[in-house]
């Protein structure tokens, strides 16, 4: 089993499309319009991951509880979502020169996992993860 894709609520469908395919490489594979209900879906993949980015004109920012990274955790529900790459110190100094605003530097949990943390353009908060465990 595994996980078969995570969807996210945007507020600008264009910027966050621009967003995931120039920083993670994704590619948008469909659109699917919903009339009825009002919002539009943008499927966007990248090898075994798949991002579906709802946009619905109603759509409203993060509550402050969720504007910080650690602000939330003793209230149910998703954090974060964490992409892994083969190379953070890489990653890392590309996104910064790319000017994404780094929330952490990169840290360690034990001896085989390095992270750092993002936010997107609606400030969902994405884990950049390098995982050493075979």
């Amino acid at each position: 089993m595994r996980i078969g894709h995570v969807a996210l609520t945007v507020r600008d469908l264009e910027r966050s499309e621009k967003f995931y395919k120039e920083i993670f490489g994704f590619v948008c594979v469909e659109r699917i319009e919903d009339k009825k209900k009002g919002f539009v879906i943008s499927i966007m993949k990248k090898g075994g991951i798949t991002l579906e980015l709802f946009s619905h004109p109603q759509c409203k920012q993060l509550p402050r509880y969720r504007q910080k990274l650690d602000s939330d955790l003793k209230v149910c529900g998703v954090k974060h979502f964490a992409l892994k790459v083969k190379d953070i110190e890489k990653k890392f100094h590309e996104l910064k020169s790319k000017k994404v605003k780094l929330l952490t530097g990169i840290e360690n949990l034990g001896k085989r996992l390095r992270y750092f943390f993002i936010k997107d353009p609606d400030g969902i908060f994405i884990e950049v993860v390098e995982n050493k465990i075979a």
